[in-house]
């Protein structure tokens, strides 16, 4: 349809050059507008999340901790300066560090990730409890769900002794 309308007016006689370069002109901006239109609302799976990360801890020092230091282990607390490794649905694997209020910004495609902390995705299977290492580097320390209608959450989860070394004396 728009090429014989093109080829119509450019045909007719009543157009002068002028009208037919300024016709051609206006042609050519408006398909330009509607192509970059198409391509810039092409949609993604791309989302942004905004994750406020809190954590409890176990107690793994040696002799028995103050009733006040496992108090303080046991209250949810940022995990503020720290490097957090996301494995996605995919098995792709990449480090996020949260900021001094223990949050980071997760922009991906929607989906499931499994968070580990640095400690123990890095952490190298030793020989005094193999077995146990191994299971404990496989469990995540939190899982989690990317969903477009979410921008903000708050993730909370325990951070357990380093299974891959010896226990502290």
């Amino acid at each position: 349809m728009v090429p014989l309308l093109f080829f119509y007016l450019f045909q007719s006689p009543y157009l002068t050059q002028m009208k037919r370069s300024t016709f051609t002109f206006h042609l050519a901006a408006i398909l330009l507008i509607f192509t970059s239109c198409k391509s810039a609302t092409t949609t993604t799976d791309q989302h942004s999340a905004t994750l406020t990360i809190l954590v409890t801890e176990s107690y793994c020092g040696g002799a028995r901790p103050t009733d006040a230091l496992e108090q303080e282990l046991a209250t949810p607390h940022p995990y503020a300066n720290k490097t957090l490794y996301l494995i996605n649905s995919k098995g792709e694997a990449k480090d996020l560090k949260t900021n001094s209020s223990g949050q980071l910004v997760l922009t991906d495609e929607s989906g499931s990730f499994k968070f580990f902390t640095a400690e123990k995705y890095l952490a190298e299977i030793g020989s005094h409890d193999p077995e146990g290492c191994k299971n404990w580097k496989a469990k995540p320390d939190y899982q989690y769900v990317l969903k477009t209608d979410v921008s903000a959450s708050i993730i909370e989860f325990h951070i357990s002794c380093n299974r891959c070394e010896l226990p502290a004396p």
